[in-house]
Parts: C-alpha cells; sequence; structure tokens
C-alpha cells in the first residue's frame, strides 16, 4: 500500500496550485463575447498576483494589460500599449 503524497512548500505540487506565471495562447480565440468577457474579468482578478502571458491575435476586450507586444512578419517586435487598440 502506497502512502499518500503530501505537498510541502517548494515542491513541484505546491508549485501547481500557486503558479508564478501562466500562458495562455489563443484562450478566447473560439468562446462567445459574453464568455470572453466573463474570462477577461477572472483574469484581471488575478492581476498583480502571478504573471500573465495572453498570445492572442486580439486583446479580449475588457482585459486590463500592462503592455502589448505586436509581432509582424513584415517588422520587429513593437512593444508598447494604445488604449484606442483594444477597442
Amino acid at each position: 500500500m502506497t502512502k499518500p503524497f503530501h505537498s510541502h512548500p517548494g515542491s513541484p505540487s505546491s508549485d501547481l496550485k500557486q503558479p508564478k506565471i501562466l500562458i495562455f495562447d489563443e484562450a478566447t480565440s473560439s468562446l462567445d463575447r459574453e464568455t470572453a468577457d466573463r474570462f477577461a474579468q477572472t483574469l484581471n482578478r488575478l492581476k498583480g498576483q502571478v504573471t500573465i502571458l495572453f498570445v492572442a491575435h486580439q486583446v479580449p476586450r475588457g482585459l486590463a494589460v500592462d503592455e502589448v507586444v505586436t509581432l509582424d512578419t513584415n517588422a520587429a517586435a513593437r512593444p508598447g500599449f494604445n488604449q484606442e487598440e483594444q477597442a
């Protein structure tokens, strides 16, 4: 009989419960607008608690972001964020 597994601070399994970074790749691309808005609200509540990397063709409406980096095949990455771009 095996012993139950107990998580200890600093162990890999405890890190999974409180990750330092979350990566989303096209997480809202197939969601309807209402669900995508709720998803953005949930991510906004995590702001300041965890680093979030969000890869998308378009920033979801209502997602509070600190910075957007635009990748283009004809140009280098362009860091920066313009609030009008999100609308």
